[in-house]
């Protein structure tokens, strides 16, 4: 059933399994966990359709550059993402010095399940599984290929949300629940296990008891859970992390223009209802020689000049997160101000046509653990006098040597092109480097409580009933958003709850 948490008469309600949160952790779960007739409670901590402004928090560090990185609702992140899906890398998994405790192998599996749910037609990401068009279509930005690789991503049409889904499968379910604008207060930990969760309503503060609860409430929100609910263990909201993007530099073609449906940008598999993008990266054995991290960077044709698609790419995130904003006035307001610009993102939008000679570098980078970078609580409160998260986002010194020292080797072995990354500095990163709305890292995966908050199973160390599944608990984040990883962890964690591994 769905049920609005004002309409609970009842202060304490009874089920099996409590998750916390309907994003791209907690829905797919549900759903396998509902397939198996199992008894469970989701709760949201958003709206049935919208974001009821329930959670807010207080950033004291890096701005995140957007007006919204996050939505709550019921279907979570999945209502406003791109829809993108790309796999982490062996290597993002298995490198020795932060190397996560599941192998690539293992994951991968639940990656072709994960691939099924969104709707991919297959889980193939090579590039021998693109037709000849597009094959040749790589040929259009020329690069040294011993030391760089295109990578390929997957976008399902029309974009993929939980939303429907959930309504739907709790709809037919009388003993199962999905209660929304329900955030979750606290944990009650007694001897070694969660005994029940109180989530706030606007009547007061009720409770869920259960045998089992996982929290997939997101890297900022589930540690500011943990650390409210006095979870002991002392990597709780440490190493926050994000995809740091920008533009780093002008790639002037030499020989050839370029389509903005190119692969490059966007193509459209009409056969299959996919879009498809290519990217660049280092090859793996050459990234580790040189020490660099797992970045990646798209070639994107540009109007103009880089300060003119700055400005569009602008517009398009207010456009994108209007409905999330708090001040949706104001955004409005600002869109309307440069018509001018407003003209060129709709050209640039909806012109498949035209032809480009000059291409953006636009950069997602990886980052490294910071102890600098971090979710800790607030002397604010939330309305039931809970405290909301602090949050801490920085980008280290290292990590800014880490994309100079990547931009200066990539422009290094481009061909056939005229590639400016003169401007690349650290002044200018940390003016235009925002938040790719991929926040991790906060509990992380690991093998025992002194290095890490959950095990490989995404149980909580020291806890017997409490896991974690969304992208807190990763130990490194790859170049690629987080949600095809969140949902594969998610079932492969149905499958142990479920005894089917």
């Amino acid at each position: 059933m769905l049920i609005n948490s004002k309409d609970i008469t009842d202060e304490i309600l009874t089920t099996e399994v409590c998750i916390i949160g309907s994003g791209m952790g907690g829905a797919p779960l549900a759903l396998e966990l509902l397939n198996d007739n199992k008894n469970l409670i989701l709760i949201e901590a958003g709206g049935n359709d919208s974001n009821n402004g329930a959670i807010s928090d207080e950033n004291i560090g890096a701005h995140f550059n957007m007006e919204a990185t996050r939505t709550f609702e019921v279907g979570g992140g999945s209502c406003i993402w791109a829809g993108g899906l790309a796999k982490f890398e062996k290597d993002d998994l298995e490198n020795n010095a932060r190397a996560w405790p599941i192998k690539f192998k293992e994951l991968d599996e639940y990656y072709c399940k994960a691939g099924q749910l969104f709707g991919l037609p297959d889980s193939d990401f090579s590039i021998d599984s693109l037709n000849n068009k597009n094959k040749s279509e790589l040929e259009t930005i020329k690069f040294s290929k011993s030391f760089i690789n295109n990578k390929l991503y997957k976008t399902p049409k029309p974009v993929f949300s939980f939303k429907k889904l959930l309504q739907d499968g709790f709809r037919h379910h009388e003993s199962s629940h999905l209660i929304y604008n329900a955030p979750a207060l606290e944990l009650v930990f007694n001897n070694g296990s969660i005994s029940l969760i109180k989530f706030g309503t606007s009547k007061g503060i009720k409770c869920i008891k259960a045998k089992k609860f996982i929290v997939s409430a997101g890297a900022l929100e589930s540690p500011r859970l943990m650390l409210n609910s006095g979870i002991p263990n002392p990597n709780i909201g440490k190493n926050l992390m994000d995809h740091p993007k920008c533009y780093i530099g002008e790639l002037e073609l030499v020989r050839s223009r370029m389509k903005k449906n190119n692969i490059y940008a966007f193509m459209l598999d009409e056969n299959y209802g996919v879009q498809i993008k290519t990217s660049l990266v280092i090859n793996e054995k050459i990234r580790i020689k040189q020490k660099l991290l797992n970045h990646s960077v798209y070639i994107r044709p540009i109007i103009r000049n880089l300060d003119v698609m700055r400005k569009v790419d602008d517009v398009g995130t207010k456009v994108h997160t209007l409905k999330n904003s708090k001040n949706r006035i104001r955004d409005l307001f600002s869109l309307f101000k440069d018509i001018k610009t407003i003209m060129y993102g709709i050209i640039y939008k909806y012109g498949s046509f035209l032809r480009y000679k000059k291409m953006g570098v636009f950069l997602v980078a990886e980052q490294t653990e910071s102890f600098d970078s971090h979710v800790t609580l607030s002397d604010k409160t939330d309305y039931w006098g809970y405290r909301i998260a602090k949050i801490k986002w920085n980008i280290g010194e290292d990590d800014l040597d880490n994309i100079i020292k990547f931009g200066s080797f990539l422009s290094s072995h481009l061909n056939e092109c005229v590639y400016d990354s003169t401007k690349l500095t650290k002044q200018y990163l940390k003016k235009h480097l925002a938040s790719a709305a991929h926040h991790c890292g906060t509990c992380r995966i690991g093998y025992n409580k002194d290095d890490s908050v959950v095990d490989k199973d995404l149980k909580v160390h020291g806890v017997k009933n409490l896991y974690i599944c969304d992208a807190s608990v990763f130990k490194t984040s790859g170049n690629v958003n987080p949600s095809y990883t969140i949902a594969a962890l998610s079932l492969r964690l149905a499958d142990k709850l479920l005894g089917r591994e």
